[in-house]
């Protein structure tokens, strides 16, 4: 492992260097991780307290043990943060985030929109996905910086938390393919109305 004087190049597969990160830019480097690693900590304490709404606004048993999964995982997520937190001795501090602030907002509206049933169902586990994406790319990207720093505890517990997040982002997935609307036959209902009119 580098030291954090020594130049990082990050390679792709093929080894060609796609930039460097100069020893005089890890300072910086480190402000945005833990300006980053304080909004994903506002995030997962925002996302728990609408995942229980959602849960409250949901009807499907499969969606809604799902968001049950989620509420104990971000739990999860919340104590690594801490964890990187207090070996890093920065204060767990949270800075707002005004796309999850967005994606939350849009999550309610939703919620609000549709009467209890699949259609809300649907809407819920759209707005989770949009979450889970965000996530993702914001997980993705703290690991990153980690492994660039060389804070292999940090990467680590970042890297369980990524895994957490695809893991619920597949199956947002499977449960959003499991929705089965009953779609009118329109020649059914054409021949219907054949009959009322004769």
């Amino acid at each position: 492992m580098k030291s954090i004087n020594e130049e990082i190049e990050v390679k792709k597969d093929n080894n060609k260097k796609l930039f460097k990160v100069r020893p005089d830019e890890l300072k910086d480097l480190h402000k945005l991780f833990t300006k980053e690693l304080k909004e994903i900590y506002w995030i997962e304490g925002a996302q728990k307290k609408v995942l229980h709404k959602m849960h409250k606004y949901a009807c499907g048993l499969l969606l809604v043990d799902e968001i049950s999964r989620q509420l104990d995982v971000v739990k999860d997520h919340r104590l690594r943060i801490e964890e990187i937190f207090s070996t890093m001795d920065e204060d767990s501090d949270t800075s707002k985030s005004a796309t999850m602030e967005g994606l939350i907002d849009g999550a309610e509206f939703l919620m609000s929109e549709f009467r209890k049933g699949v259609i809300r169902d649907a809407g819920i586990i759209l707005a989770a996905y949009k979450m889970k994406h965000f996530m993702i790319a914001s997980y993705g990207s703290l690991c990153f910086y980690a492994r660039i720093l060389g804070n292999g505890n940090a990467t680590s517990l970042l890297n369980a938390s990524i895994d957490e997040e695809k893991l619920a982002n597949e199956k947002l997935s499977r449960l959003i393919e499991s929705i089965r609307l009953e779609s009118v036959n329109e020649s059914a209902v054409d021949s219907r109305m054949e009959k009322i009119e004769n």
